[in-house]
């Protein structure tokens, strides 16, 4: 995070949600490179499903505390107005924009 703290893992267990300070040997806010270290046999990652289905399906990888994750919708884009939006940014909301209602995803 901005601040420096460690996001921490948000687990389901039936109606309830919880959240666990989890401490490990790699910290980074690159999915990647969780997921690299876990193909290397580091540790756990927690990292959104598409990251790794291939590497699960491939048998790389094996999902663990099923059970436990929530479901996530999807992926959000915050920006701070609609006014005065960089075209670059434009460009990016209107091509996530037309993918979504095609159908895509993308990671």
């Amino acid at each position: 995070m901005s601040t420096g703290a460690v996001a921490r893992w948000k687990f389901v267990e039936g109606d309830k949600e919880f959240e666990l300070v989890v401490d490990g040997r790699v910290v980074t806010n690159d999915g990647s490179v969780l997921v690299d270290a876990a193909v290397e046999g580091v540790g756990l990652a927690y990292v959104f499903e598409d990251m790794v289905s291939g590497l699960v399906s491939e048998k790389r990888l094996v999902r663990v505390l099923d059970g436990y994750c929530p479901h996530i919708p999807g992926y959000f884009l915050y920006y701070p107005s609609r006014l005065n939006l960089a075209p670059k940014l434009e460009v990016l909301i209107d091509f996530l924009k037309i993918g979504r209602r095609r159908g895509k995803k993308y990671a």
